[in-house]
């Protein structure tokens, strides 16, 4: 009697894939978090920079997750304000609106408490509007970090496999 005798060998990397789920997702969410932070920076309203300057990222690894954040290393309150705004109703600090007086109105030494309190009267009265950066900004790279998570890192994944 002849026989015939076939054997199949598994090829995959299933026994490596903690070790590339993390080496290709962290790859691709770094990726991910700089193109989102330099969105939020770009559409960061200027002053002294000290704003701008202040979004960081990071990208954690966890046993099967990654996450990756963008976020602001600024003032807790001031980064509240730019994002949400500021319901009318008090002053805000007087140190803070005179020194950002100092910087963009620029009045006369003898005119800038003056104008600190003009301003710091508006405030009161009407409220600042958000800027909504970080909103706008996820908003704008949506596409683009769907393509790069939904997309391209499992077809890496995938061939990798």
């Amino acid at each position: 009697m002849t026989s015939l005798t076939v054997q199949v060998e598994r090829n995959d990397k299933l026994a490596e894939f903690s070790a590339i789920f993390a080496e290709l997702g962290q790859a691709h969410m770094t990726i991910a978090v700089n193109l989102v932070q330099g969105a939020v920076q770009r559409n960061s309203p200027v002053n002294t920079g000290a704003y701008r300057s202040g979004i960081s990222n990071s990208v954690q690894l966890g046993e099967l997750t990654i996450t990756g954040s963008v976020f602001s290393q600024d003032d807790p309150i001031k980064v509240a304000v730019i994002e949400e705004g500021r319901r009318p109703g008090r002053f805000p600090p007087v140190g803070v609106i005179t020194r950002w007086v100092q910087l963009v109105i620029r009045p006369p030494a003898n005119k800038l408490r003056q104008v600190a309190y003009l301003v710091g009267r508006a405030i009161a009265e009407r409220g600042i509007a958000g800027k909504h950066v970080f909103q706008r900004s996820f908003t704008e790279t949506e596409p683009e970090v769907q393509r790069i998570l939904g997309d391209e890192f499992p077809a890496a994944l995938a061939k990798r496999l």
